[in-house]
């Protein structure tokens, strides 16, 4: 239950068909505020649905309440999605700079150190350096 661990469901519609949905666990610290808000629109809309007297609210406010935290969960997908597209790009570009560093490392194997400063432009132009 650790942030950033994945949690695979299996999800079955209401025709009957089945599909995995993949999801990654988010740190309580990063959500806290958007899960309040749910909480409270959720429970004004339950208020309003028990609530016996019928002039106090009216049912469209329901429809209200219930568009609007179908608005804020799309949102938050959203978000999600945006940030998990951003943590992958930059896993993907740290992944290419290791490579680099591990080609580069390769290539001053064979370099005895210290260098000695006539040999500087001659090992720029062997990494292609400016």
């Amino acid at each position: 239950d650790e942030p950033g661990s994945n949690v695979s469901l299996v999800v079955e519609k209401q025709n009957g068909r089945k599909f995995l949905v993949s999801l990654k666990r988010m740190a309580t610290a990063d959500i806290i505020d958007r899960r309040r808000i749910f909480e409270l629109f959720s429970t004004i809309k339950e208020q309003m649905l028990f609530n016996d007297d019928e002039n106090s609210i009216e049912h469209g406010a329901v429809k209200l309440i219930d568009e609007a935290i179908r608005l804020w969960t799309q949102i938050w997908v959203s978000d999600a999605a945006q940030d998990q597209s951003i943590v992958s790009k930059v896993q993907c570009l740290q992944g290419r700079c290791i490579s680099m560093l591990h080609e580069l490392l390769n290539e001053m194997d064979g370099i005895q150190l210290p260098l000695v400063p006539s040999e500087v432009p001659a090992l720029r132009r062997k990494l292609g350096a400016p």
